[in-house]
């Protein structure tokens, strides 16, 4: 891709779009705070693999829902990218429309972030700062590819931690056009749609329904541990377990 940058990137923070060598459980590590967690060495502890022009070659589940479902809506794979959001000087640039952001704890609020500071302080360990996913997802965020680009960019955030932003109040101070949530492939690219002509647009977006199965694209780009779909939503009444994953449940 030239310069100009893809209409569509896709990214998330940090420790979540890596594949923790292999090992979703090593991913907790991401709960542990700035202060024990140094940049240096998260750097290379979520190391995140990509090609040179910066498209990861795996991606968390959801967000390859997200990819896949705007290119059976008529997206071309020059419009969108999952980006490494290391690399996002590369993707990012004039033609640049929409930064769409993963986010499995955006702002330390998870269960996992909040056990983990317990456990410090019943131990009587310091813990200064952010869990670091938090933090990684405010340098994404804030990267200074977004911000130059900014005022031609629309970011949208969604993912299984979407909530902590509009439970928070925080949407407009950190700068968030629009909160997605709720299964992604019916409503989803029907909003990047508007935002790519330029339209108005809600800050939130709630889908309106559990996305029929024939509307459930195949991922196209490989997802992170291998993980699969087995199914989403209610059956009869009783919750199912499945990959956690839908860009926005």
């Amino acid at each position: 891709m030239s310069f100009g940058g893809y209409p569509i990137v896709l990214t998330g923070e940090i420790a979540t779009m890596s594949d923790t060598h292999g090992s979703s459980v090593v991913g907790f590590a991401s709960a542990i705070p700035e202060n024990y967690f140094r940049d240096w060495v998260a750097r290379r502890f979520f190391r995140i693999k990509s090609d040179k022009n910066g498209r990861v070659l795996r991606a968390p589940y959801g967000l390859a829902k997200v990819e896949a479902a705007l290119l059976a809506h008529g997206y071309t794979r020059n419009d969108v990218i999952i980006a490494d959001p290391y690399k996002l000087d590369r993707v990012i640039g004039p033609n640049t429309r929409i930064v769409g952001i993963y986010v499995m704890d955006p702002l330390g609020l998870s269960f996992g972030s909040g056990i983990l500071y317990w456990i410090l302080k019943l131990a009587d360990l310091p813990y200064r700062g952010l869990p670091y996913i938090a933090k990684s997802f405010l340098q994404v965020i804030n990267h200074p590819a977004i911000k130059r680009h900014r005022d031609h960019i629309k970011i949208v955030i969604g993912g299984p931690a979407g909530w902590q932003i509009v439970d928070t109040g925080r949407q407009g101070e950190l700068g968030i056009d629009v909160v997605y949530e709720g299964e992604f492939e019916e409503d989803g690219p029907q909003l990047f749609d508007k935002i790519m002509k330029s339209e108005s647009v809600p800050n939130r977006v709630v889908a309106h329904r559990p996305v029929p199965i024939d509307m459930v694209p195949t991922i196209v780009t490989p997802s992170i541990g291998g993980m699969v779909e087995v199914t989403r939503g209610l059956r009869q009444g009783l919750p199912v377990l499945y990959t956690n994953i839908e860009w926005y449940d």
